[in-house]
């Protein structure tokens, strides 16, 4: 929460609202991942797909998808909407603002001049994130690219 938190004050030069919830958003931000976890979880215990092409499932959503379903949705509506957007951009718009001695800058490398350390090298953290995400997508792709690009429709319970 800090990280989010920090650049009202260095960056954009507010204070932040409602000061004492701070302390307080990560509570209910991590109940509301929960129940949107758990709730998504106990509905693919019970079958539901984790990817479709269409919500209502082609018509065949079966009874007890609903509510686990709903329960998640409603857990991830308010775990996106909690505390942290609230104070977040309420605070951009209604915090006081405060003087700031000079412009924050960004400090690239927080190491002295000429020690260069393994993730100051871009391009090696740019390829190791190419080459994971096609281990990560190749069974994905394979099987998509070799029944031909046809979507596969849902399947009745």
């Amino acid at each position: 929460m800090v990280y989010t938190f920090l650049p009202l004050r260095e960056l954009y030069g507010r204070e932040l609202i409602l000061e004492n919830l701070a302390p307080v958003v990560p509570l209910p931000r991590f109940t509301d991942m929960m129940v949107f976890s758990l709730a998504y979880y106990v509905a693919g215990l019970e079958g539901a797909p984790r990817r479709t092409s269409d919500v209502t499932f082609g018509g065949l959503i079966p009874a007890e998808w609903v509510l686990p379903l709903q329960i998640g949705a409603v857990g991830a509506l308010v775990f996106a909407t909690g505390g942290l957007l609230v104070q977040f951009f309420g605070s951009l718009v209604a915090g006081t603002r405060i003087p700031i001695a000079q412009p924050a800058t960004l400090m690239l490398n927080p190491h002295p001049p000429g020690k260069e350390t393994i993730l100051d090298r871009v391009s090696l953290l740019v390829v190791a994130a190419i080459v994971l995400n096609i281990l990560a997508h190749s069974g994905a792709l394979i099987e998509l690219y070799g029944r031909g690009l046809q979507p596969v429709p849902p399947l009745p319970p």
